[in-house]
């Protein structure tokens, strides 16, 4: 390291050690990350990874970070970094070395700007507007094309020879309802998840005409959810809503509804009364839906774990289900993603159901 200074020019006397400069490091506006990732890991401080323990620079703590990498690529200890989507972080990808004018540009149009990454919200802070949202967009749409290809229908409501089915659950003919075997009613979507790529499912889903219904528990996504086309469903009010909608459910169980976001408008790990209620609800919902996107994730911690194979045998055969969070998922307890058992990049059959996981499902673009 004194032979790197020295060729550079650099007075150690301004070089600080892990030790202070994690100290300090809440104090500092902005930290400049470049290259580094092992190194500024805070997955160091989880007890289930292996370079738990790892000392690592606490650059998470500032206001703002500014990260420089050629790719999201892990690091030599191939553990993928959560420093990369916190909302506090601002992604710069290029060689440092090659493009020294274009990262002060970039760093720039950053603090004119006012923040650095802190471009306008969803409502509720789910997500900024920035590199990790164009990746969560083409996530969330790749996602319903790959399951409507995967599916063994069509997305809308048929039009057959019997008569049309509508959106008020009756068929509208001139013959009598007993002729009428021939109907397809619309798909029932479920989206796991109302993040950016959750929220993008949504929508195109809606747009193909399916039912759509998202589950997130953060009560802030509900607005975002709905104006998206999609029925808001939570483990208080899921009962009412989704008979209501489907009809075909009943006595779901009522909860008292826990908060589960934090700040940064990013979803918590949720208490143990909560998850007990959350599994009993989707247990009763997930049977009575043809298509579960799940997208699920909590920063830092390993992938929630909503569908399990218990879930998957009630569903009925030809569904499909894609996990796109199998990239964080807990292999050691079983589990890809949000899905027990989904393979990270692959498919599977679990009970007639077809199971796709996808770590990075925007680079089938």
């Amino acid at each position: 390291m004194n032979v790197l200074l020295a060729e550079a020019d650099v007075p150690y006397r301004i070089v600080k050690e892990m030790s202070e400069v994690n100290k300090q490091m809440s104090e500092y506006d902005v930290a400049i990350v470049v290259g580094a990732n092992d190194t500024v890991n805070p997955a160091s401080l989880e007890p289930s990874t292996k370079i738990y323990g790892m000392p690592v620079i606490e650059v998470w703590k500032a206001k703002r970070v500014i990260v420089l990498k050629r790719s999201l690529a892990p690091g030599y200890a191939a553990i993928d970094n959560p420093l990369f989507f916190l909302d506090n972080t601002r992604m710069l990808f290029g060689n440092a070395k090659d493009t020294t004018a274009a990262i002060f540009a970039s760093l720039s149009q950053i603090f004119n700007a006012g923040a650095a990454g802190e471009t306008p919200h969803l409502a509720g802070g789910a997500a900024t507007f920035s590199y990790l949202t164009d990746l969560g967009l083409l996530q969330g749409y790749r996602a319903v094309l790959e399951a409507f290809a995967a599916f063994p229908r069509l997305s809308k409501a048929s039009i057959t020879a019997a008569g049309e089915f509508d959106s008020n659950n009756r068929i509208e003919s001139s013959v009598e309802e007993r002729l009428t075997p021939g109907r397809v009613d619309a798909a029932r979507v479920l989206v796991l998840g109302a993040g950016v790529a959750g929220l993008q499912a949504i929508s195109t889903a809606h747009g193909l005409q399916a039912q759509v219904f998202a589950y997130d528990v953060r009560s802030a996504t509900r607005e975002e959810v709905e104006s998206c086309g999609g029925t808001f469903l939570s483990v208080e009010v899921v009962s009412e809503t989704f008979i209501h909608v489907l009809l075909f459910l009943r006595n779901l169980p009522q909860y008292q509804e826990e908060e589960g976001e934090v700040e940064g408008g990013y979803a918590r790990e949720m208490g143990e009364a909560h998850e007990r209620a959350q599994k009993k609800m989707l247990s009763r919902v997930v049977p009575n839906v043809d298509v579960i996107i799940c997208t699920a994730a909590i920063h830092g911690k390993p992938s929630p774990k909503l569908i399990s194979n218990d879930m998957l045998a009630g569903m009925r055969p030809g569904s499909v289900v894609i996990d796109l969070a199998t990239e964080f998922g807990d292999r050691r307890s079983g589990w890809g993603g949000n899905v027990e058992g989904s393979p990270t990049d692959g498919e599977t059959q679990v009970h007639g159901v077809t199971v796709m996981g996808r770590s990075h499902i925007e680079t089938h673009m």
